[in-house]
């Protein structure tokens, strides 16, 4: 995990590796003093998300999402952060061909709730 400083602009690795599996197309978001992690593919699945309070140096497991497909992650999906919760959008599951979602989740930053399972928006992934 790096941070960027950008007053002078520089790059700081907080540590070498995270609680989780390295992946791709994942989500990451800013929340309430807190950096989570969620969704993505890194060669195996995962359907854990993570929490860290220090920028990326410790990692924390928050437990299971709710989303995800017969065992796999939602691959490219958006994330959006309000003042007062988290959203987690759209994306898709690839078991052979791809199956795109524009189902739409929200947090608090404790727990995970499905708020729509299809939004008035065509499915997609980001």
């Amino acid at each position: 995990m790096w941070i960027i400083q950008t007053s002078p602009i520089q790059w700081t690795q907080v540590t070498a590796s995270g609680a989780f599996i390295p992946r791709q197309a994942g989500v990451l978001l800013y929340f309430k003093q807190t950096l989570f992690i969620m969704g993505g593919w890194g060669g195996g699945n995962d359907n854990q998300w993570y929490s860290s309070s220090d920028l990326g140096k410790t990692w924390n497991v928050r437990g299971m999402t709710t989303w995800g497909y017969s065992g796999g992650l939602i691959r490219l999906a958006t994330g959006v952060v309000t003042e007062t919760s988290m959203y987690f959008m759209g994306g898709y599951w690839l078991q052979g061909s791809k199956y795109y979602y524009n189902a739409v989740y929200r947090s608090d930053g404790t727990s995970w709730m499905l708020i729509c399972t299809a939004a008035p928006w065509t499915a997609r992934s980001n």
